[in-house]
């Protein structure tokens, strides 16, 4: 492969995994606005930004980079240009949707939003890791705890660390709902399955 197909290849791998953290931050702003949950950063972020005495970006950019440098101390390879790009991805994906300026929701219309941000959020995930020329802050640390424990499985490693973020953050003050509940449950599986999809029609692309 010459250098300039190395080129166009690794762009459109960083471009993927944006895509991928945009779709991931549309799913917070969908299961968010359904007020039944959000997930365990956003359970963690709430609970603790007032508390240290900083804004909620701030507390945002803190968390990523401590992931950030637990992953570059496990395993750097999990870590590139497409992490900080994902930051980005993820932040733009939450500010777009809510600058929709979506009016308040309806019982049923709750649901609707939580699962359909469910689905979106790891579908989203499974799409920034398609690429693998690296992850976002929170799948590069958990990819670079895999690395060192053979046995585990992606649902496995990312179960345990929402729920130490949920404990963190619910103890602080973050508020946890029954929406909370099934994103943790459910999104391991979910990244699981769509990235199997992704992978068998995309093999012209990725290995």
């Amino acid at each position: 492969m010459d250098k300039k197909k190395t080129l166009v290849k690794t762009l459109m791998d960083y471009a993927v995994v944006f895509l991928g953290c945009f779709l991931l931050g549309v799913g917070v702003g969908l299961f968010t606005h359904s007020n039944l949950g959000t997930d365990c950063m956003t359970v963690l972020l709430t609970g603790t930004y007032q508390r240290l005495g900083v804004t909620l970006g701030q507390m945002n950019m803190f968390v990523c980079g401590s992931q950030i440098l637990i992953a570059l101390g496990l395993d750097r390879k999990t870590v590139s240009i497409a992490t900080i790009l994902g930051i980005f991805g993820v932040a733009t994906g939450i500010d777009w949707f809510f600058s929709l300026g979506l009016s308040d929701v309806s019982a049923v219309s709750s649901w609707l939003f939580l699962v359909a941000g469910n689905l979106l959020y790891a579908f989203g995930i499974a799409v920034s890791q398609l690429p693998q020329c690296g992850y976002s802050s929170y799948d590069a640390m958990i990819f670079s705890f895999m690395k060192h424990i053979p046995s585990a499985t992606y649902p496995k490693v990312l179960w345990v660390w929402s729920a130490i973020y949920i404990l963190i953050g619910w103890s602080l003050g973050g508020v946890v709902g029954v929406g909370t509940i099934l994103i943790t449950l459910t999104t391991g599986p979910l990244v699981v399955y769509f990235l199997g999809v992704l992978k068998k029609y995309s093999k012209r692309y990725w290995a």
